[in-house]
């Protein structure tokens, strides 16, 4: 009995040991080495950016051209420049429709762009110098916050009128909405503190104290967390959308001024105007996890989750992505993530580059090498991994049976 209790202990340990083994294969491949690999001109002083991730375009409000620039997010260029209002504060997008809204700052009114013609379509007069612009694509609902007289315009999608104002109080700023919950998060430089609206019924339900002069304001709707940003104390409140509380304050550089939010990752991207960074959040432990340097006096953040770029204005647009290799390729487009291969060369078409097969690396797009094998770093796949584990456990309870067996025939 003892020599079978021994090799059931044995089975449990070396299973144990297995299931240990198969986080940090998991993470082999996985490469958090962000970088500007782009820097597109624009026009004068521009000042936001928000993204369209259907059609993978960027929109650029320029505050002394009175300008939109269209970034085409494929090949970094300039597409199109579009003629808006006076003084370009805020921008959003309803991917949905095609719809681009700017807030005119300097005439009190918002643009709307179809995406499709690439020209303003409609100009409506909202509140006392607006700034932030913020899009529901599931009730089709713009909200447009204006410091100039405490309110946060709604308007109708569909007929481009405003169809409600709600008072919000002292110099409303930033905007971010959660389609999923139907909220409004209006950040008030004023008064320290980030007002919830109801979209359904228009109403304030809830005032959040956070940092020293908050302004931007980004939402994960996929774990209910909203971001925004405190230039006055150099910090991001992290609010829980359940409960309207402050559950982490987060320390960044210095003058962080708008955020973006990419869901698919659960990342944060703060531009911090004063230190010309920008610092990346982890969203599940709330820590800074990279810092990036980018142009001067960086303010807006646009990020499109369905490539993981994110768009940072400032003396003009920053590019950021994952470049593990640091040769200037996106490693989601990299075909040779770990090895520098500028040129992408792959003599056999296979998708995995030449430099990448001689290193006897895989491309961390790619899964496993041609003709299967091992990743990078010698390890074994997750999923044989999973297929050891998933065995050691039907072992451990055959040899437990066996031993209960041996157990119930040795009694009298």
């Amino acid at each position: 009995m003892r020599g079978t209790t021994n090799y059931l202990r044995l089975g449990i340990v070396t299973l144990l040991a297995l299931a240990a083994a198969v986080p940090a294969t998991l993470s082999q491949g996985a490469h958090t080495n962000p970088a500007v690999v782009a820097t597109v001109t624009v026009d004068s002083v521009p000042r936001v950016v928000a993204v369209n991730p259907a059609t993978n375009r960027i929109y650029v409000g320029n505050l002394n051209a009175g300008t939109v620039s269209i970034i085409d997010g494929a090949s970094n260029a300039v597409v199109a420049t579009v003629p808006v209002g006076n003084g370009p504060f805020g921008v959003g997008v309803n991917p949905t429709t095609n719809r681009v809204y700017t807030a005119n700052h300097l005439d009190d009114t918002v643009s709307v762009i179809d995406g499709a013609c690439n020209a303003v379509i409609a100009t409506v007069p909202v509140g006392g110098v607006p700034e932030g612009v913020g899009v529901n694509p599931t009730t089709d609902r713009v909200y447009v916050a204006n410091p100039g007289d405490g309110t946060v315009s709604v308007i109708d999608g569909a007929t481009n009128a405003v169809i409600a104002t709600v008072t919000v109080g002292d110099s409303p700023r930033g905007v971010g909405v959660n389609p999923t919950t139907d909220r409004v998060y209006v950040s008030k430089l004023l008064d320290d503190t980030v007002s919830v609206i109801d979209g359904a019924s228009n109403a304030v339900i809830a005032t959040v104290p956070v940092g020293d002069q908050p302004r931007g304001v980004g939402v994960n709707p996929t774990t209910d967390r909203v971001y925004v940003a405190n230039p006055g104390d150099d910090t991001v409140s992290v609010i829980d959308g359940a409960s309207n509380t402050v559950i982490a304050t987060v320390a960044v550089g210095d003058g962080p001024f708008e955020l973006g939010v990419n869901p698919a990752t659960d990342r944060v991207y703060v531009a911090n105007a004063g230190s010309d960074t920008v610092s990346i959040i982890d969203g599940a432990s709330n820590a800074v996890v990279a810092t990036v340097p980018v142009g001067d006096l960086p303010l807006g953040v646009g990020v499109n989750p369905s490539t993981d770029r994110v768009y940072v204005t400032g003396s003009g647009v920053s590019v950021i992505v994952d470049d593990a290799d640091a040769d200037g390729i996106a490693d989601i487009d990299d075909n040779s993530p770990d090895t520098s291969n500028g040129d992408q060369t792959d003599s056999d078409g296979d998708g995995v580059g030449d430099v990448c097969e001689q290193a006897g690396e895989v491309p961390s797009t790619g899964g496993v090498p041609p003709g299967g094998g091992a990743p990078p770093g010698g390890g074994a796949p997750a999923g044989a991994i999973m297929e050891i584990v998933i065995g050691g456990l039907l072992l451990v309870a055959a040899i437990g049976a066996f031993y209960w067996h041996l157990r119930l025939r040795s009694r009298p």
